[in-house]
């Protein structure tokens, strides 16, 4: 991420917000272990130092990304960087260096087949040779990359290559040889448009012809130039106001995107405090429903437990009640049998007591029975139940019984304990 940006800000020449950019990168780079990564970062810093005029550093980096492009077999990163470290040395006068490059570059560009790039190589030999004076090889490198700008159709190396040519020969005093070649790319320049290339042969033209004597061409030659220098000067203005504009919109962009980071940032901690409160709510009421199952198994447990110490409890009086009735009837039952005057004697007052016993147990198992069934729960069977009982000792005792009882009542759910013991205790 920070070199791809440092990449964009060399575009808009924010070159010391390039050089913070890449110089982040650096530690991330180095400890990556990547030497294609690396070797790239070198090589940026070192464009950024190229570009701010500071050749000594540019040069430094530029001899620590070429082995590592070398290593990794990227022979066109090695010719570009090792070009422009032969252009460190030539701005930096060290034209033995630069030159010795120059052709390790131009080497390795006719290895791998980029005429594009070789075309650049052999302008720059041509260039450090034409400084170091020596005019002959210059002029055959340049002729070199004049036809290799002809063969891929590059019209506007043709004329830098052309121009270059033809310096070498005005600076050898060969006007006419340069003259024959400087006034035709100059129209060519014009058609197509090439301000830089216009303004560079019309002040080379106007300066010869002024040599010469010829002023009244170098008049017309420094009119071009003016003219040209004018409309340069207004491109240059319309390209930074370009530039600016661009930059503004680059830093608009990047606000909007720090924004939207922060809006997204936001949006993700609100949804993640979100989802922790449900995660939250979730766990508490997980633990609420489980103590509640808790609660609730306890209760009817503890029901449960009741109904069954009440069933125990109703056992053990059935036990009692009936036992003690079937003690008696087996008790008469014996006198009867052992005793036969006693029997002659007493036995209706036995067999009436036989009775009375017996339907005292079943009195007893049906009030049991009727007790221990859910179907009775209703304050209304409770009140059937004991009007019954009241009617038949009433009947026998030859009364009449007046029962008043509230119909807005019959629906009242009453425990089978509470049952038991109402009944129990008007009976």
């Amino acid at each position: 991420m920070y070199i791809n940006r440092a990449s964009a800000y060399i575009y808009l020449s924010k070159l010391d917000k390039a050089m913070q950019d890449a110089l982040a990168a650096l530690p991330y780079a180095e400890s990556s272990r990547d030497l294609d990564r690396l070797a790239r970062v070198y090589m940026t810093i070192g464009n950024i130092y190229f570009y701010q005029k500071d050749w000594i550093n540019a040069q430094e980096f530029y001899q620590k990304c070429i082995p590592l492009f070398k290593q990794i077999g990227l022979n066109n990163m090695v010719g570009t960087a090792t070009m422009n470290l032969a252009i460190t040395y030539k701005n930096r006068n060290l034209l033995d260096s630069a030159a010795i490059l120059t052709r390790k570059f131009i080497e390795i560009f006719t290895l791998i087949n980029d005429n594009k790039n070789l075309i650049l190589a052999h302008a720059n030999l041509g260039k450090v040779l034409s400084i170091n004076k020596s005019y002959t090889e210059a002029e055959s490198e340049f002729k070199q990359a004049i036809g290799l700008a002809e063969s891929i159709q590059d019209e506007q190396q043709v004329i830098a290559n052309l121009q270059s040519l033809a310096e070498i020969y005005y600076l050898q005093k060969q006007y006419t040889l340069a003259e024959s070649i400087l006034l035709p790319i100059f129209d060519s320049a014009v058609v197509s448009n090439f301000y830089n290339e216009q303004v560079e042969i019309a002040e080379t033209l106007s300066t010869m012809f002024a040599e010469t004597g010829k002023y009244d061409l170098a008049f017309k030659y420094l009119q071009k130039y003016n003219i040209a220098n004018d409309t340069l000067s207004k491109r240059k203005q319309n390209d930074a106001l370009m530039a600016l504009q661009e930059q503004y919109t680059a830093e608009q962009r990047e606000k909007e995107i720090a924004l939207l980071n922060t809006t997204t940032a936001l949006q993700e901690k609100e949804i993640q405090s979100k989802n922790l409160l449900n995660i939250l709510l979730g766990l508490v009421f997980g633990v609420a429903l489980v103590i509640g199952i808790i609660i609730w198994n306890r209760y009817r447990l503890k029901q449960q437990l009741k109904e069954v110490q009440l069933r125990i409890k109703i056992a053990s009086d059935l036990h009692d009640d009936v036992g003690a009735t079937l003690s008696s009837i087996k008790m008469c039952s014996e006198i009867i049998k052992r005793d036969e005057i006693a029997v002659k004697v007493n036995t209706q007052l036995l067999l009436q007591k036989i009775i009375e016993n017996s339907t005292e147990s079943i009195d007893n198992m049906s009030d049991i029975v009727w007790m221990v069934k859910p179907g009775n729960d209703k304050l209304q069977n409770l009140t059937q139940r004991i009007t019954e009982y009241a009617n038949g000792m009433c009947n026998s005792a030859g009364l009449t019984l007046h029962a008043h009882i509230q119909p807005d009542l019959g629906d009242i759910v009453l425990p089978m304990e509470l049952r038991r013991d109402v009944y129990l205790i008007i009976k």
